[in-house]
């Protein structure tokens, strides 16, 4: 999904991952938004934990997920 995803005062570029306010860019830490892209792309239906472990780490990366997310 290309493009941006208004919500209420916030706008979200996909394609840059940049989330705005109002026009002002906010400064998110790129896991969030990383977050915020597999929630937003995929409208209507539920997001697991397993997609957004694949979302954020590539397979191989040991991470605590169990206690992250």
């Amino acid at each position: 999904m290309a493009g941006s995803v208004r919500f209420g005062a916030f706008e979200f570029d996909l394609e840059r991952h940049e989330l705005r306010q109002h026009g002002l860019r906010i400064r998110v830490p790129d896991q969030s938004l990383t977050i915020l892209a597999a929630l937003v792309g995929r409208p209507g239906e539920t997001v697991t934990r397993d997609r957004i472990q694949a979302d954020l780490w590539p397979q191989g990366t040991a991470v605590g997920f169990e206690q992250s997310i």
